[in-house]
């Protein structure tokens, strides 16, 4: 993997060359994969390159998992109060 610029080459901003395969997506901005659509298309133009659709993969809703696991944390911490006997 080479670094994202060597003394006197010119790459895109974010990428990097493995095995002349241009690869790996990245950025120095923080939040540009923050805006609308951004993140979807750069996983659009991963799959494609895989040759598959976004329906090929399984989704999850990150709300709805942090919620569950703020649950289990909860739980567990309960458990562990309840293992000590003051």
């Amino acid at each position: 993997m080479k670094p994202i610029h060597e003394a006197g080459e010119i790459s895109p901003e974010g990428s990097q060359n493995v095995s002349d395969t241009m690869n790996v997506y990245g950025t120095y901005v923080h939040g540009v994969f923050d805006g609308e659509g951004i993140a979807k298309s750069v996983v659009e133009a991963l799959l494609a390159k895989k040759g598959m659709k976004p329906d090929d993969i399984k989704t999850i809703n990150f709300n709805d998992y942090y919620f569950r696991w703020g649950l289990f944390i909860n739980r567990f911490v309960r458990h562990l109060i309840r293992s000590f006997d003051y």
